[in-house]
């Protein structure tokens, strides 16, 4: 596996971990769940951007759409507490 292929693996690892710490009611790291929306939304852009190329996959789409939702309620328990 080379390096590029190893960091895309690492990076949709550190997505769907953040989703299942979510789902069990774990704490999540805000810098790891902005960073790992910004690498999914990048990616997406990108897809948009380049439509021949292969930027983005399902899986990866799938778990953007998750993470946007987390960090939206977590947006929202923000603008509770004011």
């Amino acid at each position: 596996m080379n390096f590029i292929n190893a960091g895309k693996q690492q990076q949709i690892e550190l997505a769907f971990d953040l989703i299942e710490k979510y789902r069990n009611n774990e704490s999540i790291e805000i810098v790891d769940l902005t960073r790992a929306v910004s690498e999914l939304l990048r990616k997406y852009h990108n897809q948009e951007c380049a439509p021949n190329e292969h930027w983005i996959n399902s899986q990866e789409i799938e778990a953007l759409h998750a993470l946007l939702a987390i960090l939206k309620k977590g947006i929202e328990e923000l603008e509770d507490i004011k």
